[in-house]
């Protein structure tokens, strides 16, 4: 489902979008077509900005649910959290790597059935 017709199911915007197989055809690349919305907030932890996320998702529940559940029935996608976070040493990830999700970002996931993706990568 282009991200177009998702905006018009949620009554949301997104702050980014990818297109399916606007690199490569076959195999198509991306592989789907996403809907985002994004923190990218460096004074921020992750958990705050997790939890921007969620409050800025929240009145929008009911439709994200229903839209991922949409969007597994046709085994083409479905809700996820993607998180990614950038180190700017190798000892950053041993260190400051503490982050928790709160029971509100929790229930968010689960009412959504999204799944939950961690990512560290270096700046």
């Amino acid at each position: 489902m282009p991200a177009s017709e998702m905006s018009a199911v949620l009554g949301l915007e997104p702050d980014e979008i990818t297109v399916r197989a606007v690199d490569l055809v076959d195999p198509p690349v991306p592989n789907s077509h996403e809907w985002m919305v994004t923190c990218r907030d460096p004074e921020k932890t992750v958990d705050e900005q997790v939890e921007d996320l969620v409050q800025r998702l929240a009145p929008y529940t009911s439709q994200i649910a229903r839209l991922a559940a949409h969007l597994e029935q046709d085994e083409c996608g479905g809700a996820r959290l993607h998180i990614v976070r950038q180190v700017n040493t190798p000892t950053a990830f041993m260190s400051d790597s503490s982050w928790r999700l709160k029971r509100q970002v929790l229930n968010f996931l689960h009412v959504t059935n999204a799944d939950l993706n961690v990512d560290e990568i270096p700046a």
